[in-house]
């Protein structure tokens, strides 16, 4: 079986084109921003309190499970800004070609108001009676 690389995707919501690292980041997003996810974590947590024997710490030493928590959330927020990145780039080139039709339909009206400006005024039609 021949794999194929793919430098671009689809995102199936907003049908943009996003690159790998975004299609990443949103599949990790989709199962780190679950309710599932926060509920399991939350339970780690609050076994890890009770019981650190259980996961190999010794008691009242909770240093691992810190590190463990500041590593999710600099994974989480990670995951997120690369995203959030990729998104306000393709927003900035919406945004400029919005403008680009703004300044054209700006334009365009000058334009015709230069042209009904030259036209001669409509002579009142003849009535012969």
């Amino acid at each position: 079986m021949k794999l194929i690389k793919r430098d671009s995707y689809t995102d199936s919501m907003t049908g943009d084109t996003i690159t790998r690292s975004e299609r990443l980041s949103l599949l990790a997003q989709a199962v780190l921003r679950r309710w599932s996810f926060v509920l399991a974590y939350s339970v780690l947590t609050f076994l890890w309190w009770i019981h650190p024997t259980w996961f190999g710490d010794h008691p009242g030493n909770d240093i691992r499970w810190q590190d463990w928590a500041s590593y999710m959330a600099l994974l989480i927020e990670s995951l997120v800004g690369i995203g959030m990145f990729g998104w306000a780039r393709r927003d900035s080139v919406i945004l400029r070609r919005l403008l680009a039709m703004e300044r054209a339909a700006e334009q365009r009206d000058e334009i015709i108001t230069a042209m009904l400006e030259r036209q001669p005024a409509n002579k009142e039609p003849r009535s012969d009676a």
